[in-house]
């Protein structure tokens, strides 16, 4: 397995950020290239988060997968108020492409995935949506809808970080492409597979039953796994494990 820390620039974000890369070159590289995994971080965390509280580079050799992960950097995976840090079209858009060029990447959408925890499982949600064209199949564990959650001065993610992401009334998303309900209610094209986990224990499991239910509702084939556990990395490391066997890249 071949791990690879990259500094890229980036025109959405207007500067050069890290990615970290896995690919598995002990196998034989398929004709189409290598499936892919965009994996994402949650808050607080970065490029290498997934490496280090995980064991995704073993699953990903195991089933001749390559993983890409980008550093979050707090931004939610959105594009912000301001237009200033478009997260939303680096991961959907420039992120691929950039790898696709540098690596050797299936450019097929059904060997394109995108999946992260919290933070970054409702950033794979809402891109897996909203990309639909690229992504093929989406996994969101521990996922944090932003405006179902209590933003309290003390905790880390403050009001005013908040507001300067999602603007002053963060209730508002919910009729934007940045909540995954308007977007699964407002849906054109192709489904992509969905897997949804939560840990019962966990405190944004609320959120988790709040998608699957529009799912249900919408009629839209899921999977959506509830067990035991927490907002911890020995959940997201289950998880991730279940998540490549359920991929079926093999």
């Amino acid at each position: 397995m071949s791990t690879i820390r990259a500094n890229i620039y980036s025109n959405s974000l207007s500067r050069q950020v890290n990615i970290t890369v896995v690919l598995p070159i002990e196998n034989e590289m398929p004709a189409d290239g290598y499936k892919t995994l965009y994996l994402l971080n949650g808050f607080m965390g970065d490029d290498l988060d997934w490496l280090q509280d995980t064991r995704v580079k073993r699953w990903a050799l195991e089933n001749n997968l390559a993983v890409v992960m980008p550093a979050g950097e707090n931004g939610f995976y959105v594009n912000d108020e301001r237009g200033r840090r478009n997260y939303s079209q680096y991961i959907g858009e420039e992120l691929v492409a950039i790898t696709r060029k540098m690596f050797p990447l299936s450019t097929k959408r059904e060997h394109t995935f995108i999946a992260g925890l919290s933070m970054g499982g409702y950033g794979a949600i809402t891109n897996g949506l909203k990309y639909s064209d690229v992504f093929g199949k989406i996994g969101a564990f521990s996922l944090a809808l932003v405006n179902e959650l209590t933003i309290v001065e003390d905790s880390i993610s403050k009001p005013k970080f908040i507001n300067q992401i999602f603007g002053q009334d963060v209730t508002s998303i919910r009729n934007s492409d940045q909540d995954p309900r308007y977007l699964i209610e407002n849906f054109k094209g192709s489904w992509p597979q969905i897997y949804l986990a939560c840990g019962y224990d966990d405190f944004v499991f609320h959120c988790s039953e709040l998608v699957h239910a529009h799912l249900e509702e919408y009629k839209v084939n899921h999977t959506y796994v509830k067990t035991e556990g927490g907002h911890e990395w020995d959940f997201w490391d289950a998880q991730i494990y279940q998540f490549i066997k359920w991929l079926n890249v093999k």
